[in-house]
C-alpha cells in the first residue's frame, strides 16, 4: 500500500468503492481542481457523496484509493508577485 507520507503530493480524484454482503460494487467519487491533501477537508466532501450509497444487507469491504495525484504547488505566504496584482486591476 502507497501512502502519500512526507511526498510532495496530493490527490485529484478519489474512489471509494464498497463491496456488499450480497457481491455487488458500489462506489463514490471526489474530483478535486487542484491537488490537495487534508484528510479532513476530503473525508467532508467523500461523507456528501455517501448519500448515493446503498449498503443493502451491509458492507463487506471498503477500498479508498487516490485514483489521480499531482504533485503539490509551494503555498504562497506572504505578498503577491508585483505583475499579479497589476494584471488584477485588469480583469
Amino acid at each position: 500500500m502507497q501512502r502519500f507520507g512526507t511526498a510532495r503530493i496530493g490527490t485529484r480524484r478519489l474512489d471509494l468503492v464498497f463491496v456488499r454482503v450480497d457481491n455487488i460494487e458500489q462506489g463514490a467519487r471526489i474530483g478535486l481542481s487542484r491537488p490537495y491533501r487534508e484528510p479532513k477537508h476530503l473525508s467532508k466532501l467523500l461523507a456528501d457523496r455517501l448519500v448515493v450509497v446503498d449498503p443493502g444487507f451491509g458492507i463487506e469491504t471498503a477500498t479508498l484509493t487516490a485514483s489521480w495525484v499531482e504533485a503539490l504547488r509551494e503555498k504562497q505566504t506572504v505578498g503577491r508577485h508585483p505583475s499579479l496584482r497589476t494584471a488584477a486591476m485588469w480583469m
